[in-house]
């Protein structure tokens, strides 16, 4: 997606290695037969790095999503360091949401009025997601939320998000030295509600 339009697909089968649970067909319709010839993770796995590389992923309870893909990564002997951001559309809901009550994709979806995909599968899942996401996008905007340094402290995962709040430290740090005003964005810890704080930070001196 740039600009908010969808300009690439990457869409593939994996084989586990393993017999599908009985659990996971009824949930995707995924059978073993379908699996036999899709590639493993570790010939499809460079690729999509490439199809990722330089953007950021963006999933609902996307966390599960980057561990996997980590846990994958350490088995072919790579290092996850440096992975691409990504944000969490469950947690972006939750914040900006805060009334819904329930926050899995299908209940954030119907909010939106967006028409829930007949199967269970990654690619319908993704593009369901991402309709969700250019929603609360929208929402975050109004609110003045649109940086991706903003958005990726707010509701990003993994070490991208320390990293950005490491900058956020770095940027009071010299706000301070300079005397000048900071805005921060947060988010209440009962109501879930952003809010935005004008700062102008100033030294304490012992006499």
């Amino acid at each position: 997606v740039e600009g908010l339009k969808v300009t690439e697909h990457f869409h593939s089968l994996l084989n586990p290695g393993r017999p599908v649970s009985y659990g996971a067909f009824l949930v995707n319709g995924i059978s073993d037969e379908m699996l036999q010839k899709a590639p493993l993770a570790q010939d499809v796995l460079p690729e999509f790095l490439r199809f990722i590389e330089g953007h950021c992923l963006v999933g609902h309870n996307v966390r599960f999503d980057v561990s996997f893909l980590a846990h994958e990564l350490g088995r072919l002997g790579q290092s996850s360091d440096g992975f691409a951001p990504a944000l969490d559309t469950a947690r972006m809901a939750r914040m900006l949401l805060p009334d819904l009550g329930r926050y899995s994709l299908a209940a954030v979806a119907r909010f939106f009025e967006i028409e829930e995909p007949q199967e269970h599968r990654a690619l319908p899942d993704t593009e369901m997601t991402y309709e969700v996401f250019r929603r609360l996008l929208t929402i975050a905007d109004r609110r003045d939320i649109a940086d991706m340094a903003m958005l990726s402290v707010l509701f990003g995962v993994g070490g991208k998000q320390k990293e950005n709040q490491r900058q956020v430290l770095l940027v009071w740090e010299e706000a301070l030295q300079r005397e000048e005003a900071v805005e921060f964005v947060y988010a209440g810890e009962r109501d879930l509600e952003i809010s935005v704080v004008r700062i102008i930070p100033c030294r304490l001196e012992r006499r």
